[in-house]
């Protein structure tokens, strides 16, 4: 920026340790035009070679939201300050606050209410304008990332290959029939909406971390809100009754807010194919990056859930 000087070093905050992806947080001192100095907080996003196309995602969409409204009130996206191919950089302004997975675990149960029924009106007037994507969720993506998961347990050895194939056959015989009833209703979706992308200070909650948007089915993100949160409870963040209980209210919320007839409750038969498939995906996430022993419990519980969520879709 012209006339802008930085004035110290950069001080690296918070640098993150995800499988697929890195995530920073630094302070750059400026000095303004004014004279005036200034620390600068500053977010970074840099993801694995083949998901480059988060960059571009995750820029656009968020100057988008931020001229419908997103950049001010209780309901806000960051400020978007650019991408870069060659550095596989995606850089946007910190937003100070507590991520909701956190609050939650703090809060007491009046508390939880409140912020989850927050989230629930995020996510409804977010849905609300009917915005276009710049990515369309099509068949090939769904099949690839099926294929994807097939990979992570054929990895994995022993009786997971036989335990997961059935699942994965009817979740992409289940995926066919929704993917062609819902199209039509396709709209700007956040693509992983969940409690761990939601910072919230004071009245105001801030979605972060919209690579994964695209132009696909609303009840999508309502899956993946429910099933994050609900696998909180599996792994002991919090009672699995009050995490179940809080994933209902979340429906509740969202159904009495959302305008968009196309996510109304005679849709919701849909939502557990999303919620299998969000089930899943997580598990296969989950035997990639760590020891199968430790986990096999919890991975059985997940597919046993995705199993009962495909069963439950009448379509």
């Amino acid at each position: 920026w012209p006339n802008i000087k930085r004035v110290g070093p950069v001080k690296i905050e918070e640098l993150s340790k995800e499988e697929f992806k890195r995530s920073f947080k630094y302070t750059l001192p400026l000095r303004l035009t004014d004279g005036r100095t200034v620390r600068w907080i500053l977010r970074g996003n840099v993801p694995s070679r083949h998901r480059l196309r988060e960059l571009a995602t995750a820029h656009w969409t968020q100057r988008l939201l931020r001229r419908y409204g997103f950049n001010q009130g209780s309901f806000l996206v960051p400020r978007s300050l650019g991408f870069d191919h060659d550095l596989r950089l995606f850089l946007y302004a910190d937003c100070p606050g507590t991520a909701l997975v956190r609050a939650l675990k703090k809060s007491s149960p009046a508390q939880r209410r409140s912020l989850v029924a927050r989230a629930a009106k995020w996510l409804a007037r977010f849905h609300g304008p009917k915005l276009r994507g710049r990515r369309v969720w099509t068949r090939l993506i769904y099949i690839r990332d099926i294929t994807y998961f097939k990979k992570d347990f054929d990895r994995a050895g022993g009786d997971w290959p036989a335990l997961v194939r059935p699942i994965l056959v009817k979740l992409r015989h289940t995926f066919d029939r929704a993917w062609t009833s819902r199209r039509r209703y396709f709209s700007l979706t956040h693509g992983d909406f969940s409690p761990y992308n939601i910072i919230v200070k004071q009245d105001q909650l801030t979605a972060i971390d919209f690579g994964n948007a695209a132009q696909a089915d609303p009840l999508f993100d309502l899956a993946s809100f429910t099933i994050q949160l609900e696998l909180l409870g599996v792994r002991g963040s919090l009672a699995p009754s009050t995490a179940d209980r809080l994933s209902l209210w979340f429906l509740k919320e969202y159904w009495r807010q959302a305008k968009n007839a196309s996510t109304g409750r005679a849709a919701a038969k849909f939502l557990c194919a999303y919620r299998a498939w969000w089930l899943i995906q997580a598990a296969a996430y989950t035997i990639s990056v760590e020891p199968v022993e430790k986990n096999r419990e919890i991975l059985r519980l997940m597919l046993d859930r995705a199993r009962r969520e495909l069963d439950s879709v009448k379509l």
